[in-house]
């Protein structure tokens, strides 16, 4: 093997141009040349072609508390390896300026367990000294409102997940949709607020509220106050999807849509909100809105652009539907969802 096929960054190029071995695997990997009694160790890419190393563990070892990074994805995981399930400490670069770093931290790795030392205690020891370069003060967030807004949608997601794994297929948002979840002729428009005495909403189009053609659209309307300590944020919804979705590289593709590259990076999760209500409302036409039928001629008068306006949900009171009706919605959305 010539000294380019050991750098990790040959690797990594190479994945990317999907050169790999064809397999059965979950992931794309390609073989270090250093094994471990749990197996050989693989180079391999995240969801949007992170730079990742996956290291395989016993059944009895430990990794203990890892050092945690804005810069680093580090965690337990188990996947499809040569036809049966491993566990592994999945190491994944997630600033994509950093990935030289990052190779020089992961030859430091393959060194250390060459010379004898266990798979935890080669990465936090290399980590450790490597904590100068990698272990930055985040200087980046998403926008308050994105985060809020996909907190409430992965919300209303899980909730239909757990109705069937196939409910991601539902979720049209992230893909340019002009309503956050559709299936058939049913649609559900997801927004979110901080505070229940806000009965504002913000529209961004003419024709976000309008209904399917033939069918119904609500407003799922979520109350999620920002507490530190907050039971809901962008990791643990997403975590709690991909645990029962039938794809679950679909949603990370979802997020992607989204720019939330890591959903378990500080960026999208300094934020997290408690539960303090939800209200369903059925949008119609004493539903307040604005559409383009509300102009003479059902067309919007010439020279105007791109409408945004607020509506008061105050006004909407009438329109809220009981739990049951809600139950009865969640469960015709999945009954319209396309058969595979």
């Amino acid at each position: 093997m010539s000294d380019a096929q050991q750098v990790p960054s040959y690797h990594w190029s190479l994945l990317r141009q999907g050169d790999y071995t064809q397999s059965k695997d979950e992931l794309p990997t390609r073989l270090s040349t250093v094994e471990v009694a749990a197996g050989p160790l693989r180079f391999a890419l995240g969801p949007a072609h992170e730079a990742r190393l996956l290291l395989p563990l016993t059944k009895s070892e430990k990794t203990g508390k890892l050092p945690v990074s804005s810069a680093l994805r580090i965690k337990e995981t188990n996947a499809v390896i040569d036809g049966s399930q491993t566990r592994l400490l999945d190491v994944m670069c997630t600033a994509k300026e950093l990935e030289s770093v990052f190779a020089e931290v992961v030859e430091e790795i393959l060194r250390r367990i060459q010379e004898g030392d266990s798979v935890p205690a080669s990465v936090r020891s290399t980590l450790h000294d490597f904590r100068a370069l990698l272990f930055q003060v985040p200087t980046k967030t998403a926008p308050t409102e994105a985060v809020l807004g996909l907190v409430g949608e992965l919300l209303v997601l899980n909730e239909l997940l757990d109705r069937s794994s196939e409910a991601w297929r539902a979720w049209m948002g992230p893909r340019g949709g002009r309503h956050d979840f559709r299936a058939g002729n049913l649609a559900l428009e997801v927004k979110s607020t901080r505070s229940a005495s806000n009965s504002r909403v913000d529209i961004q189009s003419l024709d976000q509220l309008n209904e399917p053609l033939g069918g119904r659209l609500y407003m799922v309307r979520l109350t999620l106050e920002s507490s530190a300590g907050g039971q809901l944020n962008v990791s643990g919804l997403f975590n709690r999807a991909i645990s029962r979705c039938s794809e679950p590289e679909k949603i990370k593709e979802l997020l992607l849509e989204l720019d939330c590259r890591d959903p378990d990076s500080h960026e999208w999760n300094y934020l997290s909100f408690s539960f303090e209500g939800e209200d369903i409302f059925e949008v119609n036409d004493e539903f307040p809105r604005m559409t383009e039928d509300s102009f003479v001629g059902s067309k919007t008068p010439q020279g105007i652009q791109n409408v945004s306006y607020e509506i008061d949900l105050n006004y909407a009171r009438s329109n809220i539907i009981s739990e049951n009706k809600k139950n009865s919605i969640q469960e015709e959305l999945i009954s319209c969802l396309s058969p595979l």
